[in-house]
């Protein structure tokens, strides 16, 4: 039995408008859709933050986010992320995107 799964992590500080438009829709078109989808936050602002969560689970219904509680950088943000992930699926594949990028179908 093959139990590894495909994370997708995706991070995000202060850009609402460039995750709903570009990171998220790119991850969601995928034609090898990721098993978890998982934002982690760095936002320094409370209404940013629930607006990026609000776009993320309007479309991952069933993603994971996150709050960021690591370093707050890029750098704290992934590892904050991939721990998280190394604790809760540690037989994964990970791939990273943040919130101003977008992948190819």
């Amino acid at each position: 039995m093959n139990d590894e799964v495909i994370v997708a992590l995706i991070t995000t500080y202060n850009r609402p408008l460039l995750l709903k438009s570009r990171a998220l829709p790119s991850v969601k078109r995928q034609t090898l859709s990721p098993d978890v989808v998982l934002l982690v936050d760095n936002s320094d602002d409370k209404s940013i933050s629930e607006k990026n969560k609000e776009n993320f689970v309007d479309i991952f219904p069933d993603g994971i986010y996150l709050k960021n509680k690591g370093f707050p950088s890029a750098a704290g943000t992934w590892n904050y992320g991939l721990d998280y992930i190394a604790k809760n699926y540690p037989n994964s594949w990970t791939a990273i995107l943040d919130d101003d990028d977008e992948w190819l179908d």
